[in-house]
């Protein structure tokens, strides 16, 4: 896997997922006529739209859950580190974020396992106790050895700003059989970045680190690949004809961006 940070952003509740970084990705694996008709393509088009609201559901979803947790935690005695850490454990076990921790204005805090930190320390691009904005993360390699992404959210007291919480989430939680598959398994779905290709939720156990790397294997010819390339890096729309399993299937992309148009 890339160490390497990726493009996706949030602000003020509305997300924006930068222009050519992100592409999801449906590849069609069985056997499709040799000419896809209208209506074929219009289908593959549309499930690849549903994955994509999906999953930016899920992203704003997730957000608002750590919103309500720093109301909650503004209620407690932010001065007590065992009254904190408690609070951090009890949302972390209630949640599917692996990790909860909260920063105070002098830079300095506590996560859920009770370890200290300090903002300095954050491998991310922080929002919350700097800008006093709500958000989450690119995507990066963190605590958990995996991509992985950090929501974050300034806790007010009084309507003044006391420090910020944050909670991380593992790219793979995203990942969802019944969502990434269709066609009765004919079908797996993908996201990656769409400057190089890299996996953010790889659902195919490709064991590479990218989705060209992925198709090479598959005996995909270069031209096929260099044409694919440039249509992603343009944020087109569109599906492209592929080999997988040395079986002629389709591959249908489209921005994160573009779910409705």
């Amino acid at each position: 896997m890339k160490h390497k940070k990726f493009s996706m952003a949030f602000f003020s509740g509305m997300i924006l997922l930068l222009a050519g970084t992100g592409s999801l990705m449906i590849a069609a694996m069985g056997q499709i006529n040799e000419k896809m008709n209208v209506s074929a393509n219009t289908t593959l088009l549309n499930s690849t739209r549903m994955i994509s609201d999906s999953l930016l559901n899920n992203f704003s979803s997730d957000q608002q859950q750590l919103e309500t947790c720093a109301n909650l935690f503004s209620r407690i005695n932010l001065g007590q580190p065992e009254t904190l850490v408690r609070a951090l454990a009890e949302y972390a076990d209630a949640t599917t974020f692996f990790r909860f921790y909260f920063i105070g204005n002098d830079g300095t805090g506590w996560d859920s396992a009770g370890d200290p930190l300090k903002a300095a320390d954050l491998d991310f691009d922080e929002i919350a106790l700097s800008q006093g904005k709500t958000g989450y993360s690119d995507a990066y390699i963190g605590a958990s050895g995996r991509l992985q992404i950090t929501y974050q959210t300034p806790v007010k007291i009084d309507g003044e700003l006391a420090g910020a919480l944050y909670a991380d989430k593992t790219m793979a939680n995203y990942h969802s059989p019944s969502l990434f598959t269709f066609s009765g398994g004919a079908g797996s779905a993908f996201v990656i970045q769409g400057d190089d290709g890299a996996w953010i939720i790889d659902s195919s156990a490709s064991n590479t680190d990218d989705l060209y790397a992925f198709l090479t294997k598959q005996n995909n010819d270069s031209v096929h690949l260099d044409t694919l390339k440039k249509l992603i890096a343009e944020s087109r729309s569109g599906t492209i004809r592929i080999q997988y399993h040395q079986q002629s299937s389709f591959l249908c992309f489209i921005p994160l961006d573009s779910s409705h148009h």
